[in-house]
């Protein structure tokens, strides 16, 4: 997997997983889970005066109201497979939407 499309794709044929989307929700969905991922920046490795290879960043964004374990392994497991290099960031609690908010940050050379 080398686009962050490509990962979105993976990531909603998780059997039994949250629906992922590109970007952000309009509406909190009714669910017990759901995510995206989001494109935040780009890094660029340079040599000789000009760019030699760019890399897109990004986060892997989950909420969760419940089992958030089986969630998150399932998540890392995609993550694990892609190719990608990433980090669990954060995991924090939305009071707004009340739910666990987990932050994967990702890169990937295969762009959006």
């Amino acid at each position: 997997m080398n686009s962050l499309t490509e990962l979105l794709a993976a990531l909603n044929a998780i059997p039994g997983g949250p629906r992922f989307v590109m970007w952000a929700w309009n509406d909190v969905p009714d669910a017990d889970a759901w995510g995206m991922v989001a494109p935040d920046g780009a890094r660029a490795d340079w040599a000789g005066s000009r760019m030699e290879d760019q890399s897109i960043t990004g986060t892997v964004d989950l909420f969760c109201r419940g089992n958030i374990a089986d969630y998150v392994d399932a998540v890392q497991a995609v993550l694990q497979g892609s190719g990608m290099a990433w980090r669990l960031g954060d995991f924090l609690y939305d009071s707004s939407v009340r739910a666990a908010h987990i932050v994967w940050d990702v890169e990937t050379v295969g762009g959006l």
